[in-house]
């Protein structure tokens, strides 16, 4: 449905792209002092999409377009899917990754069950080229997913490799 949303062919995405998934579980315990310690600092996640079920916890937040924190309110029969950085290189921009972040719960332990899906990290990765044009130039040129997934990690933890 997203590569169709696009202007791609159906199953645009299995073409390499989807070639991974991987479950992540977490658990964030309760901190009295929230202000302490973060869940999940802000970052981006790296691959085509996160789809995300949370608790009844609150703890997740997306930075909006007014610079500012929006706190998801948790539904225990829904999904939070996210855009990742690599969904925002192959819409050429149309679709953005979302900032997010996670802070702890002064009461409460939390606990997510996300789902990742990505490519190979040695697959190459660009711009759809159905979604090129001379008024719509590449936002950024070709890159092997894993030197994505470093950039990504760099810019969350501020180290390089």
């Amino acid at each position: 449905m997203i590569s169709e949303g696009l202007g791609l062919e159906q199953g645009y995405f299995d073409k390499g792209l989807c070639e991974e998934g991987n479950l992540s579980v977490n658990h964030y315990p309760a901190c009295p002092d929230p202000t302490l310690t973060w869940g999940a600092g802000e970052h981006n996640d790296p691959g085509l999409m996160t789809i995300l079920h949370q608790d009844q916890v609150e703890g997740l937040q997306f930075f909006n377009n007014d610079g500012n924190w929006t706190l998801i309110e948790p539904n225990p029969n829904a999904f939070v899917v996210i855009v990742g950085s690599l969904l925002q290189v192959v819409s050429n921009g149309k679709l953005k990754s979302a900032k997010h972040r996670v802070v702890t719960n002064a009461t409460k332990d939390r606990t997510t069950l996300g789902f990742f899906n990505e490519p190979k990290k040695d697959r190459t990765v660009g711009p759809a080229k159905a979604l090129l044009s001379s008024g719509n130039p590449p936002i950024c040129e070709p890159v092997q997913f894993g030197d994505l997934i470093k950039a990504v990690v760099a810019a969350f933890t501020g180290v390089k490799e």
